[in-house]
């Protein structure tokens, strides 16, 4: 099972009478798998745009509307022994009662009487957004350390196109996480390679592997939950983007470990975690004719990658190699950590290739 910082979590997920209302509800959702505990709040005019028996029926829990209502029953009081309040979505109204300490209502009470982490995501007409006094009420929620989720660039409902279409579900998700996580990295720079490479043998046709790149993104996101500044250097996988670091995408060996020299002295740790092709074709300009009879490919090596940084590293970085073999897993594993002189080298199995998650074998210099 994949790991959900979300598990066991108690969440107030509150609720606006903004036009992408109706995604709150996919956010319920995700977190319930998740293992999240959801208590729905809502404002007056959420409640009159959606009917809050539907959020009580996605989340468990009742939503509450009313201050003083027989369901609430003091529900601020209540609801501060909460992980996170996550507001989906935040209008320009809820941003400058929170920003100036307003609490006229559950859900403005709610935030105002909690001590939990706080994350709004805003959601409005661009025209709105650029206002001089939104700005100032978000620098100032930002200085109050709440998280800002977005806004993103894109089509209103409104019909205008711009900057103030809430962030969707997924990126919310991740900001959200990422404050249950604990900082173990915070101030580091993390590099890490994923995915496969393409070796062209002509301009039309490349030779590959089976690589998904899930593993190497999935390092990559713990990374930046954890706090470090990322660096992630992608081979063609189709996967989405993790969210906040410097993503390159390159499609070559060649062309990934030129990304890799030109930033590796700056990182504190590299995660080899690419399936790097070993060998490359004698490339061909152009496409190669069939009429020209039975194709002969000559390969040559790639350059190793992981032995160059693990040979030209500096004091105080770490690096981690990443090991797919076919059999003898621990021996080979462990032949390749001395060989490439890694810090740490971990080993896959071929059944690991296109998984969710698998078994691997993890290797350093004095043991397993």
């Amino acid at each position: 099972m994949i790991k959900s910082y979300f598990q066991g979590k108690k969440i107030v997920v509150g609720v606006t009478a903004g036009a992408a209302i109706y995604k709150s509800l996919d956010l319920i959702r995700s977190l319930k798998k998740q293992g999240a505990d959801v208590y729905p709040v809502m404002t007056r005019n959420a409640a009159t745009l959606i009917s809050p028996q539907l959020f009580s029926a996605i989340s468990g829990n009742p939503a509450l509307v009313e201050m003083f209502s027989v369901e609430s029953e003091m529900g601020h009081i209540n609801l501060q022994d909460m992980d996170a309040i996550c507001v989906v979505p935040a209008t320009a109204n809820l941003i400058g009662k929170v920003a100036n300490g307003l609490a006229d209502d559950l859900l403005t009470t709610t935030i105002l009487a909690s001590s939990a982490p706080i994350l709004i995501a805003p959601a409005m007409n661009d025209i709105m957004w650029g206002k001089s006094v939104v700005q100032q009420n978000v620098r100032k929620l930002r200085d109050m350390d709440v998280t800002i989720c977005g806004p993103d660039v894109g089509e209103m409902a409104c019909g205008s196109y711009g900057e103030g279409r809430m962030a969707d579900a997924l990126e919310i998700l991740a900001y959200l996480e990422r404050l249950f996580v604990p900082k173990t990295l915070k101030h580091k720079k993390v590099l890490v390679t994923a995915g496969p490479t393409r070796e062209f043998i002509d301009d039309v046709r490349y030779i590959t592997n089976r690589s998904s790149g899930h593993m190497g993104y999935s390092i990559a996101k713990e990374a930046w939950l954890r706090g470090a500044e990322v660096t992630l250097i992608s081979g063609p996988v189709g996967l989405t983007d993790p969210y906040d670091m410097n993503i390159v995408k390159v499609q070559t060996a060649d062309q990934m470990f030129a990304a890799v020299r030109s930033t590796f002295h700056e990182c504190d740790y590299f995660f080899s975690v690419a399936a790097v092709s070993d060998f490359k074709p004698e490339k061909s300009k152009g496409k190669i004719s069939k009429a020209d009879g039975p194709l002969q490919v000559t390969l040559v090596q790639n350059p190793d990658m992981l032995e160059w940084c693990a040979g030209n590293k500096s004091v105080g970085q770490t690096v981690i190699g990443f090991a797919l073999e076919d059999g003898y897993l621990m021996e080979r594993t462990h032949q390749k950590l001395i060989r490439k002189r890694c810090d740490f080298m971990i080993g896959n199995g071929l059944g690991n290739m296109e998984a969710e998650s698998g078994y691997v074998v993890f290797m350093y210099q004095s043991g397993v």
